[in-house]
């Protein structure tokens, strides 16, 4: 499992649960659904103990009562007298635990070690069992460091899934100005998209979600792909300009700048490579995955790319009359 990891010191599970309007966190069926809550989180094999004022208010009452059974008193009157004796002793721990008109309880468990593809499983996980023990007239939110780190990784996916095509269409024109040709600028982008279609299909076969890391590679793979496709390009049209055929000068192309392009392609993949040695698994698994695109963007450029010059161009090509 690969994706950002957090330990158990850096975000919790922050549960806000509200009962519906004219009714209090004391009341008996109040009690028996935050106990349910409690339950439902501590059955989560991500989620260390899980602690509400429930466990308080049960400490207080085995002092009162120590020869009662484990259970809370089935009245308001006696719940409330728990929550104001906590709160004689401690009015900041109160606080924190329920919100001053009684309306509303917070529910907070420690993480272990998790991933932020785990992150979002567990966030699934609970709000589906809210679903189910707490009663549709009740509201609940999730918070803390688990609900966070969901909201901005999902927000970090959808703006790379969004900004993807923009700037496929933004580095298409640009290749196609300078290029003076929208044809060969489509054909630069090929060797680029092959990599991130298969890097990504990848990921999806083997069940890695995109990270925070991870949604960026088609991106960075697009922007460092064509550049290899530009270079040979622009050689394919210069020594079209000396009169060679376009399948004769897209091999005096690679041919040309062929060693250039494989330097700099693997110069660039051992650079990003290195980052596997990051201790921050989010970024170790980017550097991999962003090296084997490298790679994969220098063949598909040295292969696709001159079979497409041959076929699209070759076929429409008349030699100069003499």
């Amino acid at each position: 499992r690969m994706g950002v990891r957090f330990g158990p010191s850096d975000m919790r599970l922050e549960l806000e649960v509200s009962v519906p309007e004219g009714e209090m966190i004391e009341d008996p069926s109040s009690i028996r659904v935050l106990a349910s809550v409690v339950d439902l989180l501590d059955g989560e094999p991500e989620l260390l103990e899980p602690r509400s004022i429930l466990d308080f208010m049960m400490a207080i009452h085995r002092l009162l009562s120590p020869e009662s059974v484990a259970v809370l008193p089935d009245s308001r009157a006696g719940n409330a007298e728990l929550v104001e004796l906590l709160g004689f002793g401690d009015r900041d721990l109160l606080g924190y635990w329920l919100s001053f008109d009684r309306s509303s309880a917070r529910v907070s468990a420690q993480t272990r070690t998790i991933s932020s593809q785990a992150v979002e499983r567990l966030v699934g996980n609970v709000e589906a069992g809210l679903g189910r023990v707490v009663p549709a007239d009740w509201e609940y939110s999730i918070t803390g460091g688990v609900g966070i780190t969901r909201d901005w990784v999902g927000e970090v996916q959808s703006t790379q899934v969004r900004s993807f095509p923009i700037a496929f269409v933004i580095v298409w024109v640009l290749v196609a100005v300078f290029l003076g040709s929208s044809m060969l600028g489509l054909a630069s982008m090929v060797p680029s998209l092959i990599p991130v279609v298969v890097t990504l299909g990848a990921m999806g076969w083997l069940v890695l979600s995109l990270d925070v890391s991870r949604a960026m590679i088609a991106a960075v793979i697009l922007g460092i792909g064509v550049d290899d496709s530009v270079h040979i390009l622009s050689a394919y049209q210069r020594f079209l300009e000396q009169g060679q055929d376009p399948v004769a000068a897209i091999v005096s192309a690679c041919s040309d700048v062929g060693a250039a392009v494989v330097s700099t392609s693997l110069a660039l993949a051992v650079g990003f490579l290195s980052l596997m040695a990051s201790a921050w698994q989010s970024i170790s698994s980017f550097g991999f995955f962003v090296s084997l695109a490298i790679l994969g963007a220098l063949v598909s450029t040295l292969v696709v790319l001159p079979a497409l010059v041959s076929v699209f161009q070759g076929g429409n090509y008349r030699a100069p009359e003499s």
